[in-house]
């Protein structure tokens, strides 16, 4: 089984981005978010030109996320519980490396692969010179910055199940369109109803790690070594 979970409200209890983000008291963010939601501004030309905005270095924006960020409950529980049923799971955002590995850091959870956009600092200032993008597949729009859908055909593929945690739209709807299983709140999960797609609403994660373990149970999978 994999799990893939995007990260801003989904695996973190809110928008990690604008969480960091409030943490700089810089006139020219409010002026970008709203040309960001007035739609003068991509999504990605938005990440960047906001956190560009903030005049801050990477290390100080990964302070700043480790202080600002929490996880959503039961996120740890889940897991964990891929762990104890031989899953994998994996986080995949459209955000930054920046500010989400520190803070899974931060939870013991280091080791959880991370696909999200990652940044390159200048040497001198320690500030954001260039964005790397996870390569897209051929039908990724161009504004949803990475693609989830990859790691997930890469499962199915094999023949693995995939279950998919989300909130949002632009790639989180590609994705729960492929997944084989759901786990859906707020704008996605009114997608998936209005788009004929099966999704088990969550608001924390104790649902997704119960599904894991029934799982688990019924296949008689585990960590190697178990009996």
């Amino acid at each position: 089984m994999l799990i893939v979970c995007d990260f801003d409200e989904s695996a973190a209890g809110h928008n990690a981005a604008r969480a960091v983000l409030d943490r700089f008291d810089a006139a020219e963010i409010d002026a970008l978010r709203a040309r960001y939601e007035s739609g003068e501004l991509s999504f990605r030309e938005y990440q960047e030109l906001v956190f560009r905005a903030t005049g801050a270095g990477v290390e100080e924006l990964s302070a700043a996320a480790i202080e600002a960020v929490t996880l959503r409950p039961g996120f740890v529980d889940a897991v964990m519980a891929a762990h104890e049923a031989g899953a994998r799971l994996v986080v995949a955002s459209a955000g930054l490396h920046i500010y989400i590995r520190p803070v899974l850091t931060l939870n013991g959870l280091e080791e959880i692969p991370v696909v999200a956009v990652s940044v390159t600092a200048d040497p001198a200032t320690g500030r954001i010179i260039q964005y790397d993008y996870p390569e897209a597949e051929s039908w990724c729009q161009s504004d949803w910055a990475v693609c989830k859908c990859r790691p997930m055909r890469e499962a199915l593929a094999t023949g693995e199940e995939v279950v998919f945690v989300g909130d949002g739209l632009r790639s989180d709807s590609c994705a729960a369109g492929i997944a084989t299983t759901v786990f859906a709140r707020s704008r996605l999960l009114d997608y998936c109803h209005q788009n004929g797609i099966p999704a088990m609403p969550y608001e924390d994660f104790m649902p997704v790690a119960e599904y894991i373990r029934q799982r688990a149970k019924k296949s008689g999978a585990g960590k190697p070594g178990d009996d």
